[in-house]
């Protein structure tokens, strides 16, 4: 899903994509546009772009433009642009191995009836792998069981990011899906900071990064309390939000970051004294450029993926519940042992990743 507005979904893509180049191999990125919602915009969701324009100066355009401008210098597409599963099958993209990217590809909320992240419009017979692939759920629905069975069984290499995933996969087609790291954490600490190696910090003061997603679940109100708690530790420091919301718009103390691009994300992660974040990438990136952090999660959500990452690495006191009443919080972090495990399981993975390749040519 390497065109979703979003920045862990643009990141772990140009990541594969750079580590399997590197490795001398031609690779393109099928540019299937997912997810394919065509027709008109409702007048209601036109009018609140509208007003939020004129009254906060909000444009997804302007974000858009520099995802646009990051896809241009750093994605090699497929010439041909896929708009439908119905395209893919038409005139389906012919290559010596297919892999199956990371983030959410298997999730059945998300893909629904879309079988082309399960490689449906590849050939029986060509080599097909799955790379960190993801659930992002611990159960499927006893009725997409069939379904998932067919695909999967068709891949000559199989992994995925979480346990939670091996443990569907095991499930599903009896099947070992080995357990490999996110592509963003196949590039170290360096790889990632040279993208912004000519870049001043896009905040000239000390900051607390918030990303706050929520589509997952919505941690508003609670999490307010978390910010307000964390934001006195550190003295009132001031808390920067990536992406806007109309909740923290008029937050005292604070400011929104409208319509960052995927390099300033880098930016606002690596020059921040602490991150507060709902998101895996905000996660995974806070434990790859080593910024202290916390990972909120959910009592009653089903996606692991926060929580399976920091139990690999070593820092599973970094979950809390965004709605715990006593959290005892610890803002200092000794990043020696998580440097020390991530480098075992990046190199771990990578061997698995160049290893499936070798297999297939």
């Amino acid at each position: 899903m390497h065109k979703v507005l979003n920045y862990g979904s643009a990141l772990q893509a140009y990541a594969l994509q750079k580590i399997v180049s590197d490795a001398g191999y031609e690779v393109e990125l099928i540019d299937y546009i997912f997810p394919n919602k065509k027709g008109k915009k409702s007048i209601v969701s036109i009018i609140k772009k509208i007003f939020l324009y004129i009254l906060f100066g909000v444009s997804t355009g302007k974000k858009q433009k520099k995802f646009n401008h990051f896809y241009d210098e750093f994605y090699c597409c497929s010439k041909q642009v896929y708009y439908s599963p119905q395209d893919l099958a038409k005139c389906p993209p012919i290559y010596d191995v297919y892999i199956t990217g990371s983030d959410q590809v298997w999730n059945p909320i998300h893909i629904k009836n879309d079988n082309s992240f399960l490689l449906d419009f590849v050939p029986d017979v060509a080599a097909k792998i799955s790379y960190a692939s993801s659930f992002s759920t611990k159960d499927i629905d006893d009725t997409l069981l069939p379904r998932y069975a067919k695909y999967l069984s068709r891949y000559k290499c199989l992994s995925v990011r979480e346990q939670s995933g091996a443990d569907l996969v095991c499930k599903i087609i009896s099947k070992r899906a080995d357990i490999v790291c996110d592509p963003t954490l196949l590039l170290n600490k360096e790889n990632w900071k040279t993208l912004i190696s000519k870049q001043k910090p896009l905040i000239k003061k000390p900051y607390i990064l918030a990303y706050i997603l929520r589509y997952a679940y919505d941690p508003y109100p609670e999490i307010n309390k978390i910010l307000s708690d964390i934001q006195r530790l550190f003295s009132g420091m001031h808390i920067v939000f990536l992406d806007w919301s109309f909740v923290n718009s008029f937050r005292k103390g604070a400011s929104v970051m409208k319509n960052a691009g995927p390099v300033d994300f880098i930016n606002l992660v690596s020059n921040a004294s602490f991150i507060v974040t709902t998101s895996f990438h905000g996660t995974a990136f806070a434990i790859n450029l080593e910024i202290p952090f916390y990972s909120v999660v959910s009592k009653y959500n089903k996606d692991t993926r926060m929580t399976d990452l920091l139990d690999v690495v070593g820092a599973q006191d970094r979950a809390i519940c965004y709605d715990d009443k006593n959290i005892d919080y610890n803002t200092s972090m000794d990043f020696g042992m998580i440097r020390e495990r991530l480098a075992q399981f990046r190199n771990n993975s990578k061997s698995y990743l160049l290893s499936s390749i070798q297999k297939c040519c």
